[in-house]
């Protein structure tokens, strides 16, 4: 601050803050509404104004408390649990300090939904794989192209049965998925696309973004070594995923907030579960093994059922019409005292 030692000096520090004052608000107007696409450190307050606020409330399952809710970090690591017992398989969701924040489990009965995930005993979804809309009573998906025929339906449902989110992931281009709430509108979008890094190679990376496709998150294999999970011998390698979310000035999307964060970790799940080789809800591989345990069931129960049957209802030979049947005579014998 200049020393203020005469009135000159007061007149000339006055003007020169009218005028910093003034060059500030300038720069402030010219800059342009854009939302960020840059690196998850940056932010911006600008939003054009065709964006609107993508809200999603919990369900009342989560409301009432009776179903899992959760509330994830910016950071978090998405890696196939230590230990993985049949049937099925476990992942574990974690933050970068090896603390456990939910646990999912990939089954393989057919009759029951393809993956639960747990946030301590309670069921925060689970996924079902359907076939076509018309098992979706009440669902009314809004696009464009109604040709759903190269897609694979999802549907994200809590403990009560309630529809989370619908999801159609693009099996002709892997790693993209559209992501509808209940109301049948597009909310996000995800898309895997590869990153020239320093280092001259290229790693896959998947953006999360909302329906204007302004980012929301981004997930890629976990490169540290901590997270680095040795694998089985009977089952194939579950990459660990880093998954990082922008922060709050990137979209107006609920999605963001910390209680809708599992949604793009579990499409990350899911994007791995297809990429690694593990079994995938609705592929015809699922069935092979129940299949073969309902043969052998069904064959040991008829086997056990004949001899049942033989031992009370021993075979008896048939007369046959015309022909004489010779029967033997006992002999007399002396009547015992």
């Amino acid at each position: 601050m200049w020393p203020v030692r005469s009135p000159l000096h007061l007149v000339v520090l006055g003007g020169w803050l009218v005028f910093d004052s003034a060059a500030a608000t300038v720069v402030r107007q010219r800059q342009p509404a854009t939302a960020m696409t840059a690196a998850p450190t940056q932010s911006t307050t600008a939003f054009p104004e065709q964006v609107r606020h993508t809200h999603r409330v919990m369900t009342y399952g989560q409301d009432e408390l009776a179903c899992g809710a959760l509330l994830l970090p910016g950071e978090f690591i998405v890696k196939r649990g230590n230990v993985g017992s049949w049937p099925g398989r476990a992942i574990s969701w974690e933050s970068w300090d090896g603390a456990q924040l939910a646990s999912c489990r990939q089954g393989i009965y057919p009759w029951s939904p393809a993956v639960h995930c747990f946030v301590d005993s309670k069921l925060l979804f689970k996924v079902e794989v359907v076939r076509s809309l018309a098992e979706l009573p009440g669902f009314r998906m809004h696009r464009e192209d109604a040709d759903i025929s190269g897609y694979e339906m999802m549907v994200f449902r809590d403990c009560n049965h309630e529809i989370m989110y619908v999801i159609l992931v693009n099996l002709e281009s892997p790693g993209t998925y559209e992501v509808y709430d209940p109301d049948g509108k597009l909310v996000a979008r995800a898309n895997s696309k590869a990153v020239y890094r320093a280092d001259r190679t290229f790693k896959e990376t998947t953006l999360f973004a909302d329906e204007l496709g302004f980012p929301l998150a981004l997930g890629k294999i976990a490169e540290h070594p901590n997270w680095v999970v040795k694998p089985e011998g009977d089952a194939a390698g579950f990459e660990p995923l880093h998954i990082q979310f922008y922060d709050a000035y990137t979209s107006r999307s609920s999605l963001l907030w910390a209680q809708n964060r599992w949604l793009f970790a579990a499409i990350m799940q899911d994007r791995e579960f297809r990429a690694s080789g593990w079994l995938v809800p609705g592929t015809p591989s699922r069935l092979v093994i129940p299949s073969i345990f309902f043969l052998l069931l069904a064959a040991a129960l008829y086997a056990v059922g004949m001899v049942l049957f033989r031992l009370f209802f021993p075979a008896q030979q048939k007369s046959e019409p015309g022909k004489l049947r010779v029967v033997e005579t006992p002999e007399p014998c002396a009547p015992t005292r």
